[in-house]
């Protein structure tokens, strides 16, 4: 279960410290000038509570080249908190003040990108209701837990009809609109990887991307479109589940590709699943469900489904009891989500003996965990696994549910079989181990279930010649980095890091043309990849993957001699550590976000967490066609388990056919945050948002982007940024262009550090600070005179209200002695 204390609920020191930093922050007390502002973790309001990450604070007088003197201003402080404080230089980080939400859309347009800026900015939008937020080449769409009614189809319309996307404001429409684009304009294929932790939004923007792909479709067949669409619920029913921190988590990763219509419209279509979380289906946290499906089922069967399938009330399963009785989930109908999962399978195809199958498989695997076993002496064997009372006609009734033979799956359960020579030995099972075959055949079941599911659905929408230029969307989890991390964050954090390499790669390629674009010639641009820690989690020798399949193979290994040999093979390189607590237990891997830690404890048993050869061949032999199916493709063989049978290996030959495909294509990023625990509209937490800013490469982003000339403007943006620096020059009419170069050669800034493009200003990071320091120091410089002139103009407007007030006056006096004349003479 993933359900732990994350990285989010940490201090923000203790978040990512390597790439804390930004590129932007002071360098030197002479960049924060008396009455400016600055953002640090180092202040009364943080030390009370520390989930506010940062505070704003006003620079005072008395500051140096190693501290600024401060005050607390935002949140407000009382008391003795009230009082000024002084803090390292490090501990500053640039403010962007004054900012008009609304008018920055993208997160590289703002003076400073520091890990503090960003925070506070894309709160400030968040509490405006601008979810979206460009931080090119990511989309970042922050759930807003309320409908915005910006997904209608007036706003869909908007975006596929614009003739210019790119002048709307930030929306996964415009994402899908741009790879659309691509996909038209160059005959290349595109995918879309939506990312971020549960609850973070993932599922409702990628149905939003497909109904945009889906729109616009006109006079063809939509029988596949159909079926496509329909499968949104049933996906959504049998992978996701209530949890702590979603009321819909969708527990496994997906990749769908799709052929687009000429006129719009989806074509054909493939959906590819991977890292189901199958250990829900036997067992949940407090206050969480299992999949959706068992209580859709449950609520919603007729009266003859239940009578046929001989369900139970939800608390009398073994397997919904373990979460403390949640059988609900806020915000879901149950019975009504049951009749669109029917409507679905119909449209998706399937027949009805193959939806009655379904339900039947699915009841089956429930009452698995109603077979009670219990430890008896037996041949031997002091805990021997018998059955309880009554377990032996619960098992009866499973197996006529499952279709297989009941006396076969009784053996199973209760003894194994061990081939010494040319004879079989007969032994009982030990109650814990028959426990595991039990609760792993409902897993396997399920998992083949959802697999068989997904096949039968591509077998109805795939192209019948295979994709040749195909739209891809690939839904997935973002870095896991929680309080305990085992091999199932592992996984996920491999993929992501391979994801990761994928994106340097393509910034690398968009900071190139853009420079080529603009005439700029020998740029030198540098950045560290991600490949040594990509080695060191699944090189073919000496890495974690490949020491865990080693150990789990080998005679008698274990999770602790997993751990040993690690640290023997990657002791001595950086982008390994060992464990801070239960160092034989734990390691710490380097990861391009953080350094996270992981528990090796029952890595073995998860990695071997395959069917008993016996029990895949009777499933086999069911004479249920949908039964049989499920492990239709799986080899049985007898004996001991052989290299590439192993969780971990299938995973990565998986993994590396997806990449195959996905580096194959144009990629395109959207990153979703979750803003709060509360699951409400306008609660933020900043230090469980700074954790995802740095988790799902957000930061890194935007520091790829910056990586020669940190700045880029038009050149009018420049001259109106910059226009205080030499008034004779930005005042006068002229050339944007020419008016640049003047500023910049007005400067005396090193050519090395600037440059003029085709239609921009390109800066280094260091020289941008220069401007923004002279700025600050003429600004300060002027502040004395600025008030004269300021009291003088009061003073002018004073004198000619006064003025216009004797004319008034006058004339008042007129017309009362006019007014006392008329009345003496009456």
């Amino acid at each position: 279960m993933r359900v732990f204390k994350r990285a989010a609920d940490q201090s923000a020191a203790a978040v990512g410290e390597k790439l804390r930093r930004g590129r932007t922050d002071i360098k030197s007390a002479a960049e924060a000038i008396e009455g400016f502002k600055v953002w640090t973790a180092n202040a009364p309001a943080v030390r009370a509570d520390p989930e506010l990450s940062f505070a704003l604070c006003v620079v005072l007088p008395e500051s140096n080249d190693s501290t600024l003197h401060v005050k607390q201003i935002d949140p407000p402080a009382s008391g003795q908190d009230d009082e000024p404080f002084t803090i390292d230089i490090e501990e500053a980080f640039n403010a962007n003040a004054g900012l008009e939400v609304s008018k920055f859309p993208d997160l590289g347009m703002l003076p400073h990108k520091n890990c503090a800026a960003v925070l506070a900015f894309l709160k400030d939008r968040y509490m405006h209701d601008y979810i979206y937020t460009t931080a090119d080449p990511l989309l970042v769409a922050i759930n807003p837990f309320k409908d915005l009614k910006n997904t209608t189809k007036e706003w869909l319309d908007q975006y596929h009809t614009a003739a210019d996307v790119e002048k709307l404001a930030p929306h996964v429409f415009q994402v899908a609109r741009r790879a659309l684009e691509r996909l038209s304009q160059f005959r290349e294929s595109q995918t879309i990887i939506v990312s971020g932790e549960s609850g973070a939004g993932k599922t409702e923007a990628t149905k939003q991307i497909m109904s945009f792909f889906a729109a616009g479709s006109i006079g063809s067949d939509d029988r596949i479109q159909n079926a496509v669409m329909a499968a949104n619920p049933v996906l959504e029913a049998f992978g996701n589940a209530k949890t702590v921190r979603n009321n819909n988590s969708s527990r496994f990763g997906r990749f769908m590709q799709f052929q687009l219509g000429e006129y719009g419209g989806i074509q054909f279509g493939s959906i590819r699943n991977f890292l189901l979380e199958k250990v829900r289906v036997t067992s949940q946290e407090q206050d969480e469900r299992s999949y959706h499906i068992f209580y859709q089922l449950i609520k919603g069967a007729t009266p003859a489904q239940r009578s046929n399938l001989g369900l139970l009330k939800l608390e009398d399963y073994a397997y919904l009891t373990k979460s403390g009785g949640c059988w609900d989930c806020p915000g879901v109908d149950d019975v009504a989500s049951f009749k669109e999962v029917n409507r679905s399978f119909h449209a998706m195809g399937l027949t009805v003996e193959e939806i009655e199958s379904i339900w039947s498989a699915l009841s089956g695997v429930l009452l698995l965990g109603n077979v009670n076993l219990e430890a008896r002496e037996s041949a031997g064997e002091a805990e021997a696994a018998a059955f309880s009372a009554g377990a032996e006609a619960t098992l009866e009734r499973c197996c006529k549910l499952l279709c297989v033979d009941s006396r076969a799956l009784q053996k199973e359960l209760r003894f194994r079989v061990k081939l010494i020579g040319d004879q079989e030995i007969e032994s009982p099972n030990r109650l814990t181990d028959a426990l595991i075959i039990r609760d792993s055949l409902a897993k396997a079941v399920y998992e083949k279930l959802f697999d068989w599911l997904v096949c039968r659905l591509n077998s109805t929408i795939e192209p019948p010649q295979g994709f040749t230029i195909f739209m891809g969307m690939l839904d997935i989890f973002g870095f896991e980095m929680f309080e305990h991390n085992s091999l199932e964050q592992l996984l996920i954090n491999i993929t992501n890091e391979q994801l990761q390499r994928n994106f340097i790669k393509i910034v690398f390629a968009r900071e190139t043309k853009l420079y080529r674009d603009e005439g700029i010639g020998n740029v030198k641009i540098t950045w560290t990849d991600n490949e040594g820690v990509i080695n060191v989690l699944c090189g073919k020798t000496n890495s974690v993957l490949s020491i865990l399949e080693d150990k789990s193979l080998a005679p008698g290994g274990t999770d602790e001699a997993i751990v040993t040999s690690m640290n023997k093979a990657m002791g001595s390189l950086d982008e390994w550590k060992p464990g801070r607590k239960n160092i034989r237990m734990c390691f710490i891997v380097c990861h391009t976000v953080a350094d996270i830690q992981y528990n090796a404890t029952g890595f073995i048993q998860k990695n071997k967490d395959l069917l008993k050869p016996e029990l895949c061949a009777l499933l086999q032999a069911s004479p249920n066609s949908v039964m049989s199916a499920l492990f239709a493709g799986v080899v049985v063989e007898k004996g001991k388990i052989a290299k590439g049978q192993l969780l971990a290996s299938q995973f990565m030959r998986s993994l590396n056919s997806l990449m195959e495909i996905i580096s194959s294509t144009g990629s395109h990023f959207i990153r979703c945050l979750k803003p709060n625990e509360t699951k409400k509209p306008h609660d933020w937490l900043n230090g469980k948002v700074l954790a995802q800013l740095f988790s799902l490469s957000i930061l890194e982003a935007l520091q790829l982007r910056n990586l020669a000339y940190s700045y880029r403007r038009p050149f009018a943006e420049f001259v109106a940024q910059f226009e205080q620096l030499d008034i004779t020059i930005t005042k006068k009419p002229g050339d944007a262009r020419e008016k640049s170069k003047m500023i910049l050669a007005r400067a005396r800034l090193s050519q090395d550090r600037w440059t003029l493009g085709k239609t921009m200003v390109f800066l280094k990071a260091d020289a941008v600070r220069e401007l923004t320091q002279r700025m600050r120091a003429m600004v300060a410089a002027w502040e004395p005179l600025v008030r004269i002139v300021e009291a003088c103009q009061r003073r002018i407007l004073h004198y000619q209200g006064i003025h216009r007030n004797m004319k008034l006056l006058v004339r008042i006096q007129a017309q009362v002695r006019k007014a006392h004349t008329i009345m003496e003479g009456a």
